[in-house]
């Protein structure tokens, strides 16, 4: 299922944007544990960190923006079971490795059942 994007768009002091774009695709919706807005909600709330990624290793890299895609499961409890980069234009294992070890570690409402971000685009 295809949703609209998140309207959140960080500066990064390097001067380029972290903004997930309107591909998002996700499990979200009436049969998933949580609701979008939720998600969106925990996703806003670690952007700075997912900059922090690209900006930390982009520069002694010498790496022009681009964009990761990350997918993730998100367990009853709350927290991420599973999260992998579904694709990427910066072919970074430094950048990459770093944005699946933030979302590994947030913290998002428990619900009934897991639920599934398929395709989360963070652009830089």
């Amino acid at each position: 299922m295809r949703i609209d994007a998140l309207l959140l768009t960080c500066l990064c002091a390097c001067g380029a944007e972290v903004r997930p774009s309107a591909s998002t695709r996700s499990s979200l919706g009436a049969d998933a544990g949580l609701s979008r807005a939720m998600v969106d909600e925990v996703v806003s709330a670690h952007l700075s960190a997912i900059r922090a990624c690209y900006e930390d290793h982009a520069k002694a890299e010498g790496r022009p923006p681009g964009v990761v895609r990350a997918g993730w499961r998100i367990e009853p409890s709350g927290a991420v079971g599973s999260v992998e980069i579904v694709s990427t234009t910066l072919h970074s294992s430094a950048i990459e490795g770093c944005i699946t070890s933030e979302i590994a570690r947030w913290e998002f409402p428990a619900s009934s059942r897991p639920t599934d971000v398929a395709e989360h685009p963070f652009t830089f």
